[in-house]
């Protein structure tokens, strides 16, 4: 039955609609990239990875592309748990920075992983910009420090007590 056939099709093309809807409706960029006996290869992006990366979604494409904004601090670390989660099947939670239009940004990537075969293993994930509170810890540290330096400048003790768990801090 033609009708049938049209029907399941239609039903199909507004279901990958939505998917891609959703996909790019979240913050960062949704993925899903496969590392095989030739390398990387990223299966899916989301729109969010041009706000992230500044590409283009189709030149998203090439993994190649998306490494070469990885920071050179941060690129061996990186390589590094990309081969270690690969030979292990093992999820992935990483933290590096990325330079943007001559800005660094802070990227957090966090994949669930699924082997497909002995030598290939996929990973559908989420990229998002921790920038924001990477400044923020940097700040808290400086902070800290700050106080840490007055506290022991001023050569007076100072001491703070937990009423409710019965501790005395120094």
């Amino acid at each position: 039955d033609v009708t049938a056939q049209f029907m399941a099709e239609e039903a199909a093309h507004a279901a990958q609609r939505q998917l891609v809807d959703l996909t790019d409706s979240i913050p960062g960029a949704v993925y899903q990239v496969r590392r095989d006996a030739g390398g990387l290869h990223m299966t899916f992006v989301s729109a969010g990875i041009e706000g992230l990366y500044g590409v283009e979604k189709v030149k998203a494409y090439d993994v190649e592309a998306l490494l070469a904004k990885v920071h050179p601090d941060d690129r061996a670390a990186l390589d590094a748990e990309i081969e270690a989660a690969f030979r292990n099947g093992r999820n992935v939670q990483f933290e590096y920075r990325i330079i943007v239009d001559g800005q660094v940004k802070w990227i957090r990537a966090q994949a669930v992983a699924r082997r497909e075969a002995p030598d290939a293993v996929v990973w559908n994930g989420l990229l998002t910009d921790i920038s924001q509170l990477k400044d923020a810890e940097a700040k808290l540290r400086m902070q800290q420090d700050r106080y840490e330096r007055a506290v022991r400048g001023s050569r007076d003790g100072v001491w703070d007590y937990d009423l409710s768990a019965d501790t005395i801090y120094y």
